[in-house]
């Protein structure tokens, strides 16, 4: 075989191909959405895994999401909350059974390894990084329909909102550094910290005592916003790089324990 065909072999085996074991089409199918790139973002996981929930709702399958034998960058090594799902970190499954249920009932469609752009599943080009209207219209049922988040990290998102705000007025901010300082394959470049800055300070004249909600995950962007706005920025103690890397938080090894989770 000439490195070309090795190649085109390599990426064959890569990828999963859609599996089929049903042994009775009149009960329950099970789909179990899998990726094999556990290097890919929080984000690109989520509209991944939305892309197999419209599929599969299409099949009048029941979805189930598996990041417990295909782990991604954000699943720990021991199990956590009960659990060695890392999707169940975060949200509740589509179909409220487990992956071993579904395993066990003999009656289950494994997931190809591949954003679904076919079957009825729309792709969405993003506008330069704005999520469309068509987007929004169609996504959006179901991800209150199939992804709705775990009890106790809305508990604390709701604690941490009264604690940090509570009723004042409050602009949000998300800057992305590290890997987002230029512009990176298949991402449009974040509008960084001079851009959001102008776009502030129109805000401020109309709302000169607003808080200021930052989220980033650079610590020196919490120090230029502290120095220039002072103590109407909040923020949370969350995980940031320090110095100029270009690597993502998401690739970063830490020894502060459920890194990967947190």
């Amino acid at each position: 075989m000439d490195i070309k065909g090795h190649i085109i072999g390599c990426f064959d085996s890569f990828k999963y191909r859609e599996i089929h074991h049903i042994r009775n089409k009149k009960e329950p199918v099970y789909y179990i959405i899998r990726r094999k790139s556990p290097w890919a973002g929080f984000f690109s996981n989520y509209f991944y895994v939305l892309s197999h929930l419209s599929y599969a709702n299409k099949k009048g399958w029941i979805s189930v999401v598996d990041m417990q034998n295909y782990p991604t960058l954000y699943t720990e090594d021991s199990e956590l909350f009960g659990t060695k799902n890392g999707w169940e970190y975060y949200f509740k499954q589509p179909g409220d059974i487990s992956v071993e249920q579904a395993l066990k009932s003999g009656n289950y469609v494994l997931s190809r390894n591949e954003y679904l752009g076919e079957e009825g599943v729309p792709v969405y080009t993003i506008n330069q990084g704005h999520i469309t209207s068509d987007m929004v219209k169609y996504l959006y049922p179901l991800q209150q329909k199939y992804i709705p988040v775990n009890e106790a990290i809305m508990t604390e998102v709701n604690m941490q909102f009264e604690a940090l705000i509570g009723r004042e007025k409050c602009v949000g901010i998300h800057i992305r550094g590290t890997d987002m300082k230029v512009a990176q394959n298949e991402h449009t470049l974040p509008p960084g910290v001079a851009r959001s800055q102008k776009a502030l300070e129109e805000i401020l004249e109309l709302e000169k005592n607003i808080k200021i909600f930052l989220c980033c995950d650079e610590a020196e962007i919490v120090n230029n916003f502290r120095d220039k706005y002072g103590d109407r920025v909040v923020f949370l103690p969350a995980y940031r790089s320090i110095g100029n890397t270009m690597q993502g938080i998401h690739m970063q090894s830490s020894k502060r324990p459920n890194h990967k989770y947190l």
